[in-house]
């Protein structure tokens, strides 16, 4: 999702002072490579109690979702900020 602002200047314009963005994207990733390694390891149980085709489609988000980090379209951030 684009926005016009970035998250900062959002924060800054609601009236927050001290705002910071700390970049988690590299550990986010590892996070995600072993949710996606661990969940395909045990495929066959966790389909077993979803709907037929949602773990397929969950599984093809989460590569997707990966394939997007490694080719530096997503980002995740945390931020940290006070009120005046």
């Amino acid at each position: 999702m684009a926005a016009r602002s970035d998250h900062l200047s959002m924060l800054r314009n609601a009236g927050y002072v001290d705002a910071i963005e700390i970049d988690v994207t590299a550990a986010f990733l590892h996070t995600a490579r072993a949710w996606l390694q661990e969940s395909t390891r045990r495929g066959d149980e966790l389909a077993a109690l979803e709907t037929p085709g949602a773990f397929e489609e969950r599984k093809a988000e989460r590569e997707r979702m990966i394939a997007a980090i490694e080719d530096g379209l997503l980002r995740r951030s945390l931020y940290s900020a006070r009120r005046r």
